[in-house]
């Protein structure tokens, strides 16, 4: 998943870091409004879910953007059946994931029957590409500073009106 998540969210990006978060759970009935991830770092920008492989309807995970749906998984019908045992078809490439930035608008519609259930990852990036870093501090100070130097400014004019009223 690393890889993949890697090259389509984070292209050219040095340094990916995947920190398990939780396991969402949702039994029948069970389903998420319209939300966007809560930030646990600066570094923090994306999120990957993971399925566990559970029987379940519904559940569907919806991506909205700009309230148009965009995109649309489901995870229904993902148990592993003693067919698939036997032919050990319970490898990583098998399961479903989806990965998408934290800014994403994303909900889950409600659970049909069943138990469905994601493992979901926070994906870290310092930011820095291979190719090119991009440094906002300098200019971030630079910005701060002159503001700084424009109050004061401000504030020693009003000095100065001060000062020729009492002459």
């Amino acid at each position: 998943f690393r890889d993949k998540v890697k090259s389509s969210l984070f292209p050219g990006f040095k340094d990916i870091e995947f920190q398990r978060y939780k396991m969402a759970i949702y039994q029948e009935g069970g389903h998420f409004a319209f939300h966007r991830d809560t930030l646990h770092a600066v570094t923090h920008h994306a999120t990957l879910l993971i399925e566990v492989r559970s029987a379940h309807e519904g559940g569907k995970f919806v991506i909205d953007h700009e309230d148009d749906k965009i995109f649309e998984i489901s995870f229904e019908g993902a148990k592993l059946t003693p067919a698939d045992k036997k032919q050990k078809k319970n490898s990583i490439e098998d399961l479903k994931w989806v990965a998408f930035y934290t800014d994403a608008k994303h909900k889950v519609e409600p659970v049909l029957s069943g138990t469905r259930m994601v493992i979901q990852y926070d994906v870290y990036s310092n930011m820095e590409t291979s190719t090119v870093a991009v440094d906002t501090t300098d200019a971030t100070n630079q910005e701060n500073e002159k503001d700084q130097a424009s109050e004061e400014e401000d504030d020693d004019d009003e000095e100065e009106d001060e000062y020729d009223e009492d002459q």
